[in-house]
C-alpha cells in the first residue's frame, strides 16, 4: 500500500497537488490529507471517492503565557 501525505490540502496549492497526484500517480492507494479547515477537508474527500482520503485537522501550537 502506497501513502501520500499532503498538507495544507484545503486549498490552492494543497489541493492542486492532490488533484495532479491522483491523476499522474494511480499506484497510491491512500492519501492523507492534513489542513486546518475541516469541513473543506471533508467536501474534498467526497470528490475523489475512489481512494481513500483521511482527513486530519492542523492545529498550531498554543503560545506559552
Amino acid at each position: 500500500m502506497k501513502i501520500a501525505v499532503i498538507t495544507g490540502a484545503s486549498s490552492g496549492l494543497g489541493i492542486e497537488f492532490l488533484r495532479a497526484a491522483v491523476t499522474l500517480c494511480p499506484e497510491i492507494d491512500t492519501y492523507w490529507l492534513i489542513a486546518r479547515r475541516e469541513d473543506r477537508l471533508e467536501a474534498l474527500k467526497s470528490q475523489f471517492p475512489e481512494k481513500i482520503c483521511v482527513p486530519s485537522r492542523s492545529t498550531s501550537p498554543t503560545p506559552p503565557h
